[in-house]
């Protein structure tokens, strides 16, 4: 099937569930578990499965509640061996000790669909006494298969220092963060069970650090192109812009955002300090104006929607709008306003409080209202099929000859008169509506040249059908 044109698409909302949820606030799948998906609920600090197909919810793991507005289990991610090592792991923090940690644990033995709450091992953990800009996010590379953490600055803090963690390579605050779940380089140490991966770029006096980029505000969700590897960060911003960050798969790490002395592309009008040598611009942007913390989304993998193919979306937690767009590796392509589209399907109206996308074993997306406990999936609005395209891709055009051929006097594929068989009255149609998308409503003639064109065409078919 070819895939449709950027603005050929049209996406809109479907409610999945619509009770039954507290505060959900992210959402995953293991690799090769299809029908499920698996949300947290933030200060609960539990995870359900979602069974796609009966809407039915139950307990995965279910721990004390941490109370706090940024507080609780913000994400989770399961090992890329989770299929044989049943481990997977939690971004939480509680304002009781102040410390954002990552927790792994382990599903239980007897039941797969339940966890292990007595299997807790602390993998890795910082101080962060504000209490705020604490991130949230981690995930595993489709590439490397290490763990990346998204960290804040800290910044809530205030004053002279505020932000400053984000330059400096030694703290874990303000950057991505790579480490190894699979090694332990700290065996005296029962908070610290990860290890560091050798090819981590900054090193400072001789020892290599966990930091794998800087420079963030408070990249509270980001996401990997599970095709490409490449890492999309959604950086929420101070008092100017927001903004999508990308850290190129086969980059290396190094890169530096510019946080504090930089937002958006821009110095930061309350810091004084040089921007650091080599920081990188956002692919995309936008002023706080338009919005007040975005929520990074995800890009399009999955085989429900293919004119959707290698799109990204996210949101903004305030404004409730969305928006998608194309990166070529160099530039923002095809950005398109989705708002509309994503309306919420039951009131008509506005969503209150979206703060995460998530994704589910096939690639499908999903969102969450955090305040109304709601489950939507995005879908491709149904579209009106014109007569003669064939190949069911949302305009008339020359493949669509070829599925008529193909399917001549054999099967009802290239039927357009709705007679069940393909023949020449259906080509007679696919003539007519020749270059029209299922967005027309009007038949429009094609120009004499693609007539001409496929009335040989037709001529030299028959022949040698005949023949």
């Amino acid at each position: 099937m070819g895939v449709l044109p950027a603005r050929a698409v049209t996406l809109q909302a479907e409610l999945v569930i619509g009770t039954g949820l507290s505060a959900p606030v992210f959402g995953a799948a293991p690799a090769g578990e299809t029908g499920k998906l698996y949300i947290s609920e933030q200060n609960n600090v539990a995870i359900k499965i979602l069974d796609l197909q009966t809407k039915q919810l139950t307990t995965f793991l279910d721990l004390p509640n941490i109370t706090g507005g940024q507080a609780g289990l913000s994400a989770f991610a399961f090992h890329p061996d989770y299929a044989v090592n049943g481990k997977f792991y939690l971004n939480l923090f509680d304002l009781e000790d102040r410390r954002v940690k990552i927790v792994e644990y382990q599903r239980s033995i007897e039941n797969p669909l339940v966890a292990d709450p007595n299997s807790r091992r602390e993998i890795y953990s910082f101080d962060n006494p504000s209490g705020s800009h604490n991130g949230g996010w981690l995930g595993f590379s489709p590439i490397d298969n290490y763990l990346y953490i998204g960290t804040g600055d800290g910044g809530a803090i205030g004053g002279p220092l505020a932000g400053l963690p984000a330059q400096d390579p030694i703290s874990p605050q303000g950057k991505i963060v790579r480490i190894s779940v699979d090694v332990d380089d700290y065996p005296f140490n029962d908070l610290q069970n990860h290890g560091v991966p050798g090819t981590n770029p900054f090193v400072v006096n001789g020892v290599i650090r966990d930091a794998y980029a800087m420079g963030l505000r408070h990249p509270y969700r980001a996401s990997f192109d599970r095709l490409t590897g490449d890492l999309y960060i959604g950086d929420v911003g101070g008092v100017q812009y927001e903004e999508i960050n990308i850290l190129p798969a086969n980059s290396g790490g190094g890169q530096n955002f510019g946080w504090r002395t930089k937002e958006g592309p821009f110095d930061h009008p309350a810091y004084p300090d040089p921007i650091p040598e080599g920081a990188i611009d956002p692919v995309y942007y936008y002023p706080r104006g338009d919005g007040a913390a975005v929520i990074g989304g995800y890009v399009y993998r999955g085989s429900a929607i293919p004119g959707f193919q290698g799109h990204y979306i996210f949101t903004d937690a305030v404004t409730g709008a969305f928006t998608s767009f194309r990166y070529d590796g160099t530039n923002v392509v095809d950005l398109i306003d989705r708002t509309a589209e994503l309306i919420d399907p039951v009131t008509g109206g506005e969503y209150n409080s979206i703060v995460s996308f998530g994704e589910d074993s096939e690639g499908e997306l999903y969102f969450f209202d955090r305040i109304r406990g709601d489950v939507y999936k995005i879908i491709a609005a149904p579209i009106e099929i014109v007569p003669g395209d064939f190949d069911r891709d949302g305009d008339v055009d020359s493949d669509d000859l070829i599925v008529w051929q193909d399917s001549y006097g054999l099967d009802d594929r290239g039927d357009a008169d709705g007679d069940t068989d393909t023949d020449g009255r259906d080509f007679l149609i696919w003539q007519r509506n020749f270059s029209q998308e299922a967005v027309a409503t009007a038949i429009a003639i094609p120009e004499p040249t693609a007539i001409v064109i496929a009335m040989n065409f037709v001529a030299t078919f028959c022949i040698r059908r005949k023949r």
